[in-house]
């Protein structure tokens, strides 16, 4: 809520019980909201987190609320956050405030008539949505489980903030509302390339309705959230922070704001003295941001009307998804719907483009390449859609056109998603150098989906199938075919994809290791759709559709086989693959120390990075004493154990095949690769003084990154 900034909150203690572990995350690494939505909305404030509750005590085991577990979460910070250390964002510049004559500016999203806009997003069984237009209530969830999977009722449930009862107040815990066991994704006949992901159980809160604004008024983009398991007894048992991610930089008014009010004026030529200026905005109460996305959003519907003929000035707050679908606002998974629809409650969907196509494919044709005279601002500028340049790495595995890809990242993505203050991108790919175009292709190939020969002549002319993937013909679904873990990470040091045709292959990593196991690109070159690879060694892949998916139709379904999302895979022992990775686009470790992105993993396991140490879900006495996991290669991704003396002292006979089990991350020669490193500093005993590292028998230290191979501690039998 709006309100009067005071002392912070109070927050709910950090409890940990030893016997527990409670694994967090967002589903996406980016939500993002709109600043104004007093004209258009693009986004409404919405965030999805799920969580899982591991039982340490012997075999871990992931708990359910059969066994009285149920999940909450409450507002946290982060003493080294650096938005509020140096009161700088992502650009280096100050952090934008919304304090307006004293009074934190949050959202104009809670009013009667914008809550009515998002109206035809619900089966009418699940609206109107009069009943729910508290501020700090967030937009209903539909049950899809039971929808898809269940019963067949369509249900949903809300999430709150947890200031709903007395803002800049109360820091109250909220339930995670939902327990989902098997996860649909577009399962629904429709859609013939979706399916379901099984026994994902995971504790869901979706819908979290967060703004960009804290309650001092500043924009912080990472937020944290406290995520607690309670048991039957209502005693907390298990804590983790989490980052809450919300941006309210999707916004269109590089072009769309005219030249004195900070735009490039390109597309509010056309306009005349049309054009919506900041100074312009009725309401002098909102900050200078709110009052640019006003400008900027009245102009873009001038410009549509203008030119299709429409009337969404005179309607507005409109909600463009309400005509271009997109699967991001299809909360009840139920596909782009229209007039002759019984359930589409004002939705007209099926007579013109997606929101991706019309959004990508248009932008994606005024490059700078190809701009003619007519495509420049009237200030005499270009359209800033340049090509991404590849990257080029020099031997320290350092991109030395990393400058040029940025800016080019800040004229092409970042002019609409977030963004140059938020850096959406900001994960173990990002510190590589690798960005948007290098996993999702350009923005024509985005652009061009299964919409695209759609028009009022072609009405519901949708391009729909399950061969994306190995039919070059079949156009992508923007949401649903998305590259993945295994585009790039093809496979282990013994077998993966590079080297075959049109791979870019990652020959040094940021370290300076020799990799060329890794791909740096997600797709083929030359490939016109920039199809995600699919790999054939799916040690680091995520789940892929099997015959006997619920969704499956027989056993010539072209989507056997195909990869689900990362988001909604499962890994080792059927713990989320979020959980120990990270959310998408901001997998562990953010390269800034003091990133709130960086404060799971390092509650969670002591370090930065990847959820890598054992004893993470795994009492140690069970890996030192009791043998169970001494030798074993049955960790995530096949992995022996980490951190345990005995492993030290026995690894050799683990070998199995001469040795091949270890060759796949130690490398074929048994020297190491990048898949070989160190997550943090390690004391390990030294016992033979044959090695090239250990030297003298004794302890030694093995630095965080090291890549450890044979010859470190021993004769090289590999």
């Amino acid at each position: 809520q709006n309100g009067i900034p005071g002392t912070a909150v109070t927050e709910q203690p950090f409890v940990s019980n030893n016997s527990y572990r409670i694994f967090a995350t967002n589903d996406l690494g980016m939500h993002c909201g709109d600043f104004d939505t007093r004209i258009s909305s693009i986004l409404p404030p919405f965030n999805v987190l799920h969580a899982q509750v591991i039982r340490r005590d012997g075999e871990p085991d992931i708990l359910t609320p059969v066994d009285g577990i149920s999940v909450v979460y409450s507002a946290a910070s982060n003493t080294s956050d650096p938005i509020i250390l140096t009161g700088l964002n992502a650009a280096g510049e100050p952090v934008l405030s919304s304090i307006v004559s004293g009074s934190v500016y949050k959202t104009n999203f809670w009013n009667t008539v914008l809550l009515g806009a998002y109206d035809p997003f619900y089966p009418p069984v699940v609206t109107p949505l009069a009943s729910f237009v508290t501020p700090d209530k967030g937009l209903p969830m539909p049950n899809v489980e039971q929808l898809w999977l269940g019963d067949g009722a369509l249900t949903a449930m809300q999430q709150l903030m947890p200031g709903i009862l007395d803002s800049y107040v109360d820091n109250e815990l909220q339930l995670f509302e939902l327990f989902t066991m098997d996860q649909p994704f577009f399962s629904n006949p429709v859609f013939p390339f979706g399916y379901v992901s099984e026994g994902v159980n995971w504790y869901e809160a979706a819908g979290v309705p967060l703004t960009a604004f804290d309650d001092f008024g500043r924009e912080n983009p990472w937020p944290l959230y406290r995520v607690q398991a309670k048991n039957s007894s209502g005693n907390v048992v298990a804590s983790t922070d989490i980052v809450v991610p919300i941006s309210g930089e999707a916004n269109c008014g590089a072009c769309h704001l005219s030249v004195p009010d900070g735009g490039n004026g390109a597309a509010t030529a056309a306009l005349g003295d049309n054009v919506a200026l900041i100074e312009d905005d009725p309401d002098l109460s909102v900050p200078h941001e709110i009052s640019k996305e006003w400008a900027a959003d009245l102009n873009l519907v001038r410009l549509h009307d203008q030119k299709h003929e429409t009337d969404l000035e005179a309607n507005a707050p409109v909600v463009c998804q309400s005509c271009h679908y997109t699967p991001a606002l299809d909360l009840a998974q139920v596909g782009p719907k229209g007039p002759d629809d019984a359930d589409a409650n004002g939705r007209q969907q099926t007579n013109v483009r997606s929101m991706s196509n019309v959004m990508h494919s248009h932008h994606g044709a005024l490059d700078v390449n190809s701009l003619s005279p007519s495509e420049t601002g009237y200030d005499g500028n270009n359209l800033m859609f340049s090509v991404m340049p590849p990257a080029e790495k020099n031997g320290f595995g350092v991109v030395e056109n990393d400058e040029d890809r940025r800016i080019v990242l800040q004229e092409t993505c970042y002019q609409c998603h977030p963004g140059r203050r938020t850096d959406c991108l900001r994960g173990a790919m990002a510190n590589g150098g690798m960005l948007c175009q290098d996993c999702h292709g350009d923005m024509k190939q985005v652009g061009d989906d299964f919409s695209r020969g759609v028009d009022a002549d072609h009405i519901g002319n949708f391009e729909l199938a399950g061969d994306f993937y190995t039919n070059p013909a079949t156009p992508r679904v923007p949401w649903a075919n998305e590259p993945g873990c295994g585009s790039c990470h093809t496979g282990d040091a013994m077998s993966n994809l590079v080297g075959t045709a049109g791979t870019v292959v990652n020959n040094v990593d940021a370290d300076g290791n020799i990799d060329g196991i890794r791909l740096f690109q997600a797709y083929r070159t030359g490939d016109a759709k920039a199809t995600p690879i699919v790999p054939t060694n799916n040690r680091f892949a995520e789940n892929v559709i099997d015959a006997d998916n619920p969704a499956v139709t027989g056993p010539d379904d072209p989507r056997i086989g195909n990869p689900m999302l990362y988001r909604v895979s499962k890994g080792h022992e059927d713990v989320f693959c979020e959980a120990c990775h990270g959310a998408t686009h901001g997998i562990w470790p953010n390269k800034n120390p003091n990133a709130n992105d960086n404060v799971t993993a390092t509650q969670l396991q002591g370090h930065t990075g990847v959820i890598t140490e054992c004893d993470t879900c795994h009492l140690s006495s069970v890996f030192e004493d009791s043998g169970e996991l001494q030798l074993t290669m049955d960790g995530p991704h096949g992995m022996h154990p980490v951190g345990s003396e005995h492993w030290n002292t026995h690894h050799k006979e683990a070998r199995q095949d001469g040795g091949d089990n270890c060759r796949v991350c130690h490398g074929t020669d048994g020297e190491g690769t990048v898949l070989s490193r160190m997550a943090q500093d390690r004391t390990l005993e030294c016992k033979d003084n044959k090695g090239d590292f250990c030297v003298a028998e004794g302890s030694k230290l093995f630095e965080k990154g090291h890549v450890v191979g044979c010859n470190d501690c021993h004769a090289n039998d590999l």
